[in-house]
């Protein structure tokens, strides 16, 4: 498994472990609630740019050879 992958799967392991604590009804206020869900969307996009920033450079990579 490469660091690409790795980083992957630490994002959605996180991020299953936050929804799991907002479906099973722990979050303790609406301040935690909003917390939550923001560092959802937060683990989100990182992961959304991390994968776009690792495929642009694999394209272009790949164009350089």
């Amino acid at each position: 498994m490469d660091i690409f992958q790795e980083i992957k799967k630490a994002y959605s392991q996180q991020q299953e472990n936050l929804k799991n604590l907002l479906a099973e009804g722990q979050a303790e206020d609406y301040n935690q609630y909003k917390q939550l869900v923001g560092t959802i969307s937060g683990i989100e996009w990182a992961y959304t740019e991390l994968t776009r920033i690792v495929n642009n450079r694999m394209e272009n990579d790949l164009a350089d050879d």
